[in-house]
């Protein structure tokens, strides 16, 4: 509305101006009519005070009033037009758009050479979500010649910026990541199988090595209507290692969402695609499909309800492979300026064609970030997942049982005041631990990186 307002403050100072050089010239009955006139000039006086709906009261008896001008009257006419204008100025200062629109389509429409009315006109479009048309009146505002210099340049930041156009926003990532266990060896020494104890060697031991991580992360988003979104996604990121190459690792992952406003909240409807490739061979597909719910039942408070679905396809072995069914709930609150708590709480189960390989599998999260300074954010989560096997695997005679913590500390410092606000470090740190009562799947991990982004 900041736009719209500051136009009907200028654009009100050109009617008061103008219709009273009108009223002073004429002679015809409805130009001497003294309510009239002073009709038009309180309506304007109250525009400029912003008291929108005391200046839409004054001027509705003028609209029937107005419309039986005789148009060959110039002077006439053009006070019909102001007033009509006035009518658009009152109605979109109450956020009355639709009805705004149709007096600024009248002024429009008798007089279209001047560039003003079709401004309000276009941003009263794009207010009511009708961005074809409010890029039409853009593209035939920049056509015209007698287009001030102050108004162009409004109106090509308005259009360039016009919700209607894709907007997007590409990341582009390099840094190094520190991991004491790239290849999630167990911590344990030995295992038992079939009753029988076997001796890890060294290659099966955690290994430690330093990666040159690198990584891309595209968004565009378009609107459909002033009800509904949509939105991509593309992140592609690898890992290599300095001294084994075998554990680089790679991510490929796509989602387009469909979003729509709904009982005041929004549902959002996502599909995903993702790849992770493991020493340049392909490990895993993922296919999933999400339903989402969001709204904010209070100030500072927004909460989401997702269900899903997906398929993860292991190349390795088809066993493996499961279908889940994941639900979840999430909460974020806005402390204070400075201070934003989320957490979740989310359950999932896990069919494949071998038991040994289902689960239930339950989620809990809870984190926050705060603003340190305007330029450093602190971020810290805590993710606790334990994971319960649906039948015993026959190797160790056992249900597995595994209980699944990730701590996460990173800062984040934008270096808006220093160099430009596109460029930001991430510092952090990971820890993964995965306790198990079959040893051969416990597992310790620390990660630390320094990721350097650019964001265009």
């Amino acid at each position: 509305m900041n736009s719209l307002n500051k136009l009907v403050t200028v654009n009100v100072l050109v009617c008061i101006l103008f219709t009273a050089s009108v009223l002073s010239e004429t002679n015809t009955t409805l130009l001497n009519n003294r309510n009239v006139a002073n009709k038009v000039s309180s309506a304007t006086k109250l525009l400029k005070q912003k008291s929108y709906a005391k200046a839409c009261s004054q001027l509705m008896d003028l609209s029937e009033l107005a419309s039986k001008v005789d148009r060959s009257q110039t002077k006439e006419a053009q006070l019909q037009l102001n007033i009509n204008y006035l009518l658009g100025q009152c109605h979109a200062g109450l956020a009355l758009f639709k009805e705004a629109s149709i007096y600024f389509e009248r002024v429009v429409q008798y007089d279209p050479s001047e560039p003003r009315p079709y401004l309000d006109l276009a941003l009263t479009y794009q207010y009511l979500g009708e961005y074809s048309l409010a890029d039409s009146k853009y593209s035939e505002l920049l056509d015209m010649p007698n287009l001030s210099d102050t108004v162009r340049q409004k109106v090509e930041h308005l259009y360039s910026n016009n919700p209607n156009k894709i907007q997007y926003f590409i990341d582009f990532s390099t840094g190094v990541i520190s991991d004491d266990n790239i290849n999630n060896a167990p911590i344990t020494d030995s295992i038992t199988m079939w009753d029988t104890e076997f001796i890890f060697n060294n290659d099966s031991r955690p290994k430690s090595d330093l990666g040159i991580y690198l990584g891309a992360n595209a968004k565009a988003n378009k609107l459909l209507s002033s009800q509904s979104r949509l939105t991509s996604t593309l992140e592609i990121n690898s890992t290599n290692f300095t001294t084994d190459s075998e554990h680089n690792n790679a991510v490929i992952d796509f989602g387009v969402t469909y979003h729509r406003k709904l009982w005041g909240g929004e549902y959002s409807v996502q599909t995903r695609l993702a790849n992770v490739s493991i020493g340049n061979e392909s490990l895993l597909n993922v296919f999933g499909v999400n339903g989402i719910y969001s709204i904010i039942p209070f100030n500072k408070l927004r909460t989401t309800a997702k269900l899903g679905i997906q398929t993860l396809s292991y190349t390795e072995s088809s066993d493996r492979n499961v279908n889940e069914l994941n639900t979840g709930f999430l909460v974020n609150y806005q402390v204070s300026n400075k201070w934003l708590l989320n957490s979740e709480v989310g359950f999932a189960y896990g069919a494949a064609s071998d038991d040994a390989n289902s689960y239930t599998n339950y989620k809990f999260d809870f984190g926050g970030n705060y603003s340190i300074t305007n330029s450093l954010l602190l971020s810290m989560t805590l993710r606790y997942n334990p994971r319960k096997y649906l039948s015993k695997m026959e190797a160790f005679n056992k249900t597995r049982d595994d209980q699944r913590t990730l701590i996460n500390t990173e800062l984040n410092y934008n270096f808006k005041d220093n160099i430009s606000q596109r460029l930001t470090l991430d510092l952090g740190v990971n820890l993964f631990q995965n306790k198990s009562n079959i040893k051969v799947f416990e597992n310790d991990r620390t990660q630390a990186y320094l990721i350097l982004h650019f964001t265009i």
